[in-house]
């Protein structure tokens, strides 16, 4: 048996956050596929050459790490993994709120019909 939850607001309005954060989770996946072009483009040689200055950045800059999703990635593209595994959980949890509400409010809808079947 569930616990008791007090809903302050509509189960329409929780809807439409769960599909906010839905888009928003789109929205930065999105943004970070196109980020993501843009910094490759500058993963290179002259932007990162080989010297005094820039040999210690480089080294943690591609070393091997453990990244968001568990896997070995080099650290520049862990970084891009987890910024992109947030938009998915964002996604996720949207959908949650949302498919939860639906059904709080079919639930709710059908119990009152029991309730006035039983008046």
């Amino acid at each position: 048996m569930g616990e008791f939850v007090q809903i302050r607001t509509s189960p329409a309005s929780l809807i439409e956050i769960g599909h906010s954060m839905q888009r928003a989770g789109r929205d930065l996946e999105n943004r970070v596929d196109e980020i993501r072009n843009g910094i490759t483009s500058h993963e290179n040689a002259r932007a990162l050459p080989e010297d005094k200055y820039t040999d210690e950045y480089r080294k943690k800059y591609f070393e091997e790490i453990t990244d968001s999703e568990g896997t070995t990635s080099k650290s520049n593209e862990a970084v891009v993994k987890s910024c992109r595994y947030c938009g998915t959980m964002l996604i996720r949890v949207g959908e949650t709120v949302a498919n939860a509400m639906v059904n709080y409010q079919s639930a709710d809808e059908d119990a009152a019909g029991d309730i006035r079947k039983a008046l």
